[in-house]
Protein backbone atom coordinates (compact mmCIF):
# COMPACT_ATOMS: atom_id res chain seq x y z
CA UNK A 1 0.00 0.00 0.00
CA UNK A 2 2.86 2.38 0.11
CA UNK A 3 4.26 1.53 -3.23
CA UNK A 4 0.15 2.30 -4.35
CA UNK A 5 0.15 5.43 -2.18
CA UNK A 6 3.22 6.68 -4.42
CA UNK A 7 6.01 6.16 -1.42
CA UNK A 8 9.47 5.35 -3.09
CA UNK A 9 11.15 2.07 -3.05
CA UNK A 10 13.65 3.44 -0.42
CA UNK A 11 10.57 4.65 1.67
CA UNK A 12 9.05 1.43 1.52
CA UNK A 13 12.35 -0.67 1.76
CA UNK A 14 13.14 1.55 5.01
CA UNK A 15 9.85 1.06 6.64
CA UNK A 16 9.95 -2.47 6.20
CA UNK A 17 13.69 -2.64 7.47
CA UNK A 18 14.25 -4.53 4.58
CA UNK A 19 17.15 -3.60 1.40
CA UNK A 20 15.70 -2.49 -1.19
CA UNK A 21 17.23 -5.48 -3.32
CA UNK A 22 14.99 -7.87 -1.11
CA UNK A 23 11.92 -5.50 -2.43
CA UNK A 24 12.24 -5.64 -5.94
CA UNK A 25 13.09 -9.20 -5.69
CA UNK A 26 9.58 -9.20 -4.31
CA UNK A 27 7.87 -7.27 -6.87
CA UNK A 28 8.96 -9.53 -9.61
CA UNK A 29 7.51 -12.42 -7.73
CA UNK A 30 3.61 -13.13 -9.23
CA UNK A 31 2.18 -14.90 -5.72
CA UNK A 32 3.72 -11.44 -4.11
CA UNK A 33 2.03 -9.21 -6.37
CA UNK A 34 -1.29 -11.64 -6.60
CA UNK A 35 -1.01 -11.21 -2.62
CA UNK A 36 -0.72 -7.40 -2.91
CA UNK A 37 -3.49 -7.03 -5.58
CA UNK A 38 -5.83 -9.44 -3.20
CA UNK A 39 -4.80 -7.18 -0.25
CA UNK A 40 -5.63 -3.87 -2.38
CA UNK A 41 -8.82 -5.15 -3.57
CA UNK A 42 -9.20 -6.17 0.26
CA UNK A 43 -9.22 -2.43 1.26
CA UNK A 44 -10.83 -0.55 -1.51
CA UNK A 45 -13.67 -3.23 -1.03
CA UNK A 46 -13.63 -2.85 2.65
CA UNK A 47 -13.76 1.12 2.50
CA UNK A 48 -16.16 1.52 0.02
CA UNK A 49 -18.47 -0.96 2.27
CA UNK A 50 -17.85 0.94 5.04
CA UNK A 51 -18.60 4.27 3.07
CA UNK A 52 -21.73 2.94 2.41
CA UNK A 53 -22.56 1.32 5.77
CA UNK A 54 -21.57 4.33 7.63
CA UNK A 55 -24.04 6.60 5.43
CA UNK A 56 -27.20 3.44 5.85
CA UNK A 57 -26.37 3.38 9.79
CA UNK A 58 -26.56 7.82 9.53
CA UNK A 59 -29.44 7.86 7.38
CA UNK A 60 -32.01 8.19 9.71
CA UNK A 61 -30.37 10.85 12.05
CA UNK A 62 -30.59 14.51 12.17
CA UNK A 63 -27.29 16.20 11.17
CA UNK A 64 -26.66 19.91 10.90
CA UNK A 65 -25.26 21.24 7.63
CA UNK A 66 -21.62 21.30 8.98
CA UNK A 67 -21.97 17.93 10.75
CA UNK A 68 -23.37 16.84 6.76
CA UNK A 69 -20.32 18.31 5.57
CA UNK A 70 -17.58 17.24 8.20
CA UNK A 71 -19.02 13.32 7.26
CA UNK A 72 -19.40 14.30 3.31
CA UNK A 73 -15.33 15.55 3.75
CA UNK A 74 -14.56 12.01 5.77
CA UNK A 75 -16.40 9.76 3.12
CA UNK A 76 -15.02 11.27 0.70
CA UNK A 77 -11.11 11.16 2.31
CA UNK A 78 -12.35 6.98 2.24
CA UNK A 79 -12.95 6.86 -1.34
CA UNK A 80 -9.51 8.77 -1.84
CA UNK A 81 -7.74 6.38 -0.02
CA UNK A 82 -9.22 3.36 -1.35
CA UNK A 83 -8.89 4.89 -5.45
CA UNK A 84 -5.15 5.15 -5.03
CA UNK A 85 -4.76 1.77 -3.59
CA UNK A 86 -6.89 0.65 -7.24
CA UNK A 87 -5.77 2.91 -9.43
CA UNK A 88 -2.33 1.34 -10.16
CA UNK A 89 -3.91 -2.25 -10.45
CA UNK A 90 -6.65 -0.49 -13.24
CA UNK A 91 -3.27 0.61 -15.28
CA UNK A 92 -1.99 -2.63 -14.98
CA UNK A 93 -5.30 -4.22 -16.55
CA UNK A 94 -7.32 -5.84 -14.16
CA UNK A 95 -10.88 -5.93 -14.51
CA UNK A 96 -11.33 -6.58 -10.96
CA UNK A 97 -9.27 -3.60 -10.15
CA UNK A 98 -12.01 -1.98 -13.38
CA UNK A 99 -15.05 -2.97 -11.31
CA UNK A 100 -13.69 -1.64 -7.72
CA UNK A 101 -13.19 1.68 -9.30
CA UNK A 102 -16.96 1.99 -11.11
CA UNK A 103 -17.85 1.44 -7.40
CA UNK A 104 -16.20 4.02 -6.48
CA UNK A 105 -16.55 6.08 -8.84
CA UNK A 106 -20.36 5.07 -8.35
CA UNK A 107 -20.50 5.69 -4.71
CA UNK A 108 -18.48 9.40 -5.09
CA UNK A 109 -21.36 10.14 -7.63
CA UNK A 110 -24.16 9.15 -5.18
CA UNK A 111 -22.45 11.05 -2.41
CA UNK A 112 -21.79 14.32 -4.21
CA UNK A 113 -25.43 14.39 -5.74
CA UNK A 114 -23.94 13.89 -9.03
CA UNK A 115 -26.56 11.60 -10.11
CA UNK A 116 -29.02 13.78 -9.41
CA UNK A 117 -31.68 14.81 -12.06
CA UNK A 118 -31.51 18.91 -11.81
CA UNK A 119 -33.36 19.62 -14.88
CA UNK A 120 -36.12 17.54 -14.13
CA UNK A 121 -36.78 19.35 -10.95
CA UNK A 122 -36.20 22.78 -12.93
CA UNK A 123 -38.51 21.82 -15.99
CA UNK A 124 -41.10 20.50 -13.19
CA UNK A 125 -41.09 23.86 -11.79
CA UNK A 126 -41.50 26.15 -14.88
CA UNK A 127 -44.48 23.70 -15.80
CA UNK A 128 -45.92 24.64 -12.52
CA UNK A 129 -44.93 28.63 -13.10
CA UNK A 130 -46.95 28.44 -16.67
CA UNK A 131 -49.70 27.09 -15.17
CA UNK A 132 -49.59 29.85 -12.54
CA UNK A 133 -49.41 27.23 -9.32
CA UNK A 134 -45.66 29.06 -8.50
CA UNK A 135 -44.46 32.25 -9.34
CA UNK A 136 -41.57 32.31 -11.97
CA UNK A 137 -39.21 34.24 -9.27
CA UNK A 138 -39.59 30.57 -7.29
CA UNK A 139 -38.21 28.94 -10.33
CA UNK A 140 -35.13 30.98 -10.71
CA UNK A 141 -34.53 31.32 -6.92
CA UNK A 142 -34.02 27.61 -6.71
CA UNK A 143 -32.06 27.42 -9.90
CA UNK A 144 -29.81 29.55 -8.16
CA UNK A 145 -29.86 27.79 -5.36
CA UNK A 146 -28.80 24.75 -7.50
CA UNK A 147 -26.41 26.73 -9.05
CA UNK A 148 -24.94 27.68 -5.37
CA UNK A 149 -24.48 23.52 -4.42
CA UNK A 150 -23.19 23.00 -7.57
CA UNK A 151 -20.35 25.57 -6.76
CA UNK A 152 -20.00 24.36 -3.64
CA UNK A 153 -19.83 20.28 -4.36
CA UNK A 154 -17.33 21.34 -6.85
CA UNK A 155 -15.16 22.91 -4.35
CA UNK A 156 -15.66 20.08 -2.11
CA UNK A 157 -14.94 17.77 -4.45
CA UNK A 158 -11.59 19.40 -5.40
CA UNK A 159 -10.47 19.80 -1.58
Amino acid sequence: MLLAGGSTQEAVATELNISVRTLQRWLKDDDFNKLINDVLHEVADTTVKMTSENLVKDANRVFSYAQKQNLILQEIAHLDLALSCVLPMVESGSLRAVETLLKISERRCKLLALDQPRNNIIDAMNVLAQFGVIKSSQVTSVNQIFDNVDVQLTQLGSE
